[in-house]
């Protein structure tokens, strides 16, 4: 297994990298602070975007916002997901390219 962090200054802790040390998986060499590098980030781009699309008005407490969220989420399809994950591969080359500076994604 390989586990993927964003090494974000939280997670670099020294408890946290002890701990991860000391599990049964490999830690896979991240950028910091990469969105870029993370599909999950358009994802909740897409979920965010719809929540506000798909509603004219503001949920009405928290217990509503959770619900429109879960309803929202899981109508996003499988074609969609794969269609993000698709796009890493260029991804990848255009944070090279950029020696790792933001890209438009």
């Amino acid at each position: 297994m390989i586990f993927q962090q964003d090494n974000d200054p939280k997670h670099t802790a020294k408890s946290i990298q002890g701990w991860l040390f000391e599990q049964p998986f490999v830690v896979m060499e991240w950028p910091a602070q990469s969105p870029d590098l993370n599909p999950i980030e358009n994802m909740w781009a897409l979920l965010k975007n719809r929540l506000y699309r798909d509603y004219e008005q503001p949920p009405r407490g928290m217990s509503e916002h959770w619900d429109r969220i879960a309803e929202t989420w899981y109508k996003i399809t499988k074609e969609e997901c794969r269609k993000v994950i698709e796009t890493m591969p260029n991804r990848c080359q255009q944070v090279i390219a950029k020696k790792g500076y933001w890209i438009d994604y």
